[in-house]
């Protein structure tokens, strides 16, 4: 179900984006997209491989590959990203947009212990060192890690991929972003332990009302915890509305193939 791309609900829209291209070499990688995104929100870009997730959220974040040319606009609380010297999106990441990766492995140093990586942040924001190093610990049990104090004098190599993955959003969090993107945060873990992650995930976003841009090509992910769904393919806008409606109704054959496939996959999981 097609509907207006920038028909967000009512409200003053965190994030409004225009007709943004991505291109490499002069073949288009992402055509046109627009949307809306409100304080609070969470949305779900889904779409299969390919289809221009990664790269439309890199884009917003200003984190498009070397190579690339991103055209159009992408406006978050007042401040254009497109086109914006990385000096000034530096200052706008943190507190205003924050990224956990679908790799742990590219937020966190192997050669640091977890307290220190979580309060390094916070020092940047003007914390003591006494200050940070408590609110770190906070942090860690916000998002439901065991022991705390004994976890943050771990190196990552000592936790397993679930916490790792726990670590990063609470390093994401510590800035008190509005906007947090998470792009495939729990594609390579296993189903169980996605289950907690994603839950730490929501329920953190939605106590602290931070919007939440969430990349999945789980379905049943994006109809549980977001309010809304954009469907990619192929580098376009497909669907933009309530997960209900874009997937029951699935007007469009792409997105019927889409729901159809993810039937099957629980089938078969079950």
């Amino acid at each position: 179900m097609l509907l207006d791309p920038l028909a967000a609900p009512i409200g003053h829209r965190l994030l409004e984006v225009r007709d943004l291209s991505v291109s490499a070499s002069g073949r288009p990688l992402v055509q046109g997209i627009s949307f809306g995104l409100c304080p609070g929100e969470r949305v779900a870009v889904v779409g299969e491989s390919g289809s221009g997730k990664t790269l439309t959220v890199s884009a917003l974040l200003g984190l498009a590959p070397s190579g690339v040319q991103v055209t159009g606009s992408a406006v978050f609380d007042g401040t254009e990203v497109v086109g914006t010297p990385e000096s000034r999106l530096h200052r706008l990441r943190g507190r205003g947009m924050a990224l956990v990766a679908q790799d742990p492995g590219t937020s966190l140093s192997p050669l640091s212990r977890v307290g220190r990586q979580v309060a390094e942040p916070l020092r940047a924001q003007g914390l003591s060192r006494r200050a940070a190093r408590a609110r770190a610990l906070e942090l860690l049990a916000e998002v439901r890690l065991p022991d705390p104090a004994e976890l943050a004098r771990r190196h990552p190599a000592r936790l397993s991929g679930g916490q790792r993955q726990r670590v990063a959003i609470a390093m994401a969090l510590g800035a008190g972003p509005r906007l947090l993107v998470a792009d495939e945060p729990t594609s390579a873990l296993d189903v169980t332990v996605q289950a907690g992650v994603l839950d730490v995930l929501s329920r953190s976003t939605v106590e602290r009302r931070t919007a939440l841009l969430l990349v999945t090509h789980d379905l049943a992910v994006a109809t549980q915890i977001c309010d809304r769904v954009l469907v990619l393919r192929a580098g376009r806008l497909l669907a933009d509305g309530r997960p209900a409606e874009v997937f029951t109704a699935a007007a469009e054959p792409y997105v019927r193939a889409l729901v159809e496939a993810a039937r099957a996959t629980s089938l078969v999981a079950a």
